[in-house]
């Protein structure tokens, strides 16, 4: 059993690769309820910044692109919360 988790002293990483997958699939499901906490307040703070936009820009046409620029990165943040709601696996979540 000690060989199974056996880590090198050189590398740093584990020296089994399935060990490896199955930690790190481990870590991320018992992080995860923070992430999707974390993803949710980002996307509020980010639309929220309409409210200083608002009184900074003093052109209508370029405050129109940043009202569609944060709802765009708002619906990204969204969809990106949704992925997390729908994955079991999270083998590709670093990437």
């Amino acid at each position: 059993m000690e060989e199974t988790y056996k880590i090198s002293r050189w590398k740093g990483e584990f020296d089994c690769k399935e060990t490896e997958t199955e930690y790190s699939l481990y870590y991320t499901k018992k992080i995860m309820p923070t992430m999707k906490r974390i993803i949710i307040i980002l996307a509020l703070m980010n639309f929220l910044f309409i409210i200083p936009d608002y009184f900074a820009i003093s052109s209508r046409g370029l405050f129109a692109k940043m009202v569609y620029l944060r709802c765009a990165f708002f619906v990204g943040f969204l969809l990106f919360y949704r992925w997390f709601n729908q994955s079991d696996n999270y083998e590709h979540y670093f990437k």
